[in-house]
C-alpha cells in the first residue's frame, strides 16, 4: 500500500483516486502533530493492517446515504462496519448523513467515530483568478454524461482524461475558471475530495446540490448561478476557503481523534 509521509503523519492509500485525495490532505498539514499517526484513506477497503506503534485512523470516504436518508451506491452491513472499526483507533466518516448506519455499533466503537468534512488546510488558499470555462473532474458514467450533454454551450465545459491525477490535474485546474462537480448518482451529498481540490487550487466549485453544511452561493455555485459575474465567483471562492478552513480543518480533527475529544 503506497505511503505518503508528511511530518509525523503517514497516509496510506491503495487506489489511485484515494492516493490523490491523500496527497491533497497532506498539502494541508504544515506542522507536526506531536504523535505518530497512520491514516488509511479509504477505511472501507480491506487493506493490510496499518503498522503497530502509531495511532491508527481510518478515513471513510464512501457515500451510504444522502442528506434525505436515501440509500446510495455503497451499503455496509453492521458486521462490515464493526470489522472496519476493529482495524482503527478512530474513524473519520466524511458524511454526517452516514451516521444512522453506525447506530448498531457498541457504544465504545461509536464513540470513536467522527463525522464531517474535516479535511481542509489550516490557512485559506487565495482565489486564483483567470482561466476559462468549467473543468469537469470525475469518472464518467451514463448519468454524468447526460447532465453534461444537457448543459448549454455557454458553460464551456472541458473534461480531463480518466486517470488524471496529481500535478497534471492541478495544471488542468489552473487553466479553468471553476471546477465542475456532477454527482455520480442522483441525491444530495457532498463529494468532499473534489471540494477540497477546488479550494486548494483557488478555484470556485460549481455543483449540483451539496449536503449541509455546504450552502449554495456561500460555499459553491449552482449550475444555474455559474453565469454570474466574475466578482460573485471570486466572492464565493474566497468565502468557501475561509469558512471551511476555519471550521473543518484537518489538523484539529486529527488531534481530536488522537485525544478522544469531541470536534468543536
Amino acid at each position: 500500500m503506497p505511503v505518503l509521509q508528511v511530518h509525523d503523519v503517514a497516509f496510506h492509500a491503495s487506489h489511485p483516486v484515494l492516493a490523490d485525495f491523500a496527497a491533497d490532505l497532506a498539502r494541508g498539514l504544515t506542522a507536526p502533530l506531536g504523535r505518530q499517526l497512520a491514516v488509511q484513506v479509504g477505511a472501507h477497503r480491506r487493506d493490510a493492517p496499518l503498522p503497530e506503534g502509531s495511532f491508527r485512523l481510518g478515513i471513510q470516504t464512501e457515500q451510504m446515504r444522502d442528506e434525505r436518508g436515501t440509500p446510495l451506491w455503497k451499503a455496509f452491513p453492521p458486521r462490515r462496519l464493526a470489522e472496519m472499526m476493529d482495524r482503527f483507533d478512530a474513524v473519520l466518516d466524511l458524511s454526517p448523513a452516514n451516521a444512522p448506519a453506525y447506530a448498531t455499533l457498541p457504544c465504545e466503537a461509536l464513540a470513536r467515530v467522527r463525522f464531517g468534512p474535516h479535511v481542509f488546510p489550516d490557512v485559506a488558499p487565495p482565489h486564483v483568478p483567470g482561466g476559462e470555462g468549467l473543468l469537469f473532474v470525475g469518472a464518467m458514467n451514463d448519468r454524468r454524461g447526460s447532465v453534461l450533454d444537457a448543459l448549454p454551450p455557454s458553460h464551456a465545459v472541458r473534461r480531463v482524461s480518466d486517470g488524471t491525477f496529481g500535478p497534471a490535474l492541478d495544471k488542468a485546474i489552473a487553466g479553468c475558471a471553476a471546477v465542475l462537480n456532477i454527482h455520480v448518482q442522483s441525491g444530495i451529498y457532498t463529494e468532499v475530495p473534489r471540494l477540497l481540490k477546488a479550494v486548494l487550487n483557488g478555484k470556485p466549485l460549481v455543483s449540483e446540490p451539496l449536503a449541509s453544511p455546504m450552502v449554495p452561493g456561500v460555499h459553491y455555485l449552482t449550475l444555474d448561478d455559474w453565469l454570474a459575474d466574475a466578482a460573485t465567483s471570486a466572492r464565493v471562492c474566497d468565502h468557501a476557503a475561509r469558512d471551511l478552513t476555519a471550521h473543518f480543518a484537518l489538523r484539529p480533527c486529527l488531534l481530536a481523534c488522537i485525544t478522544g475529544q469531541p470536534l468543536a
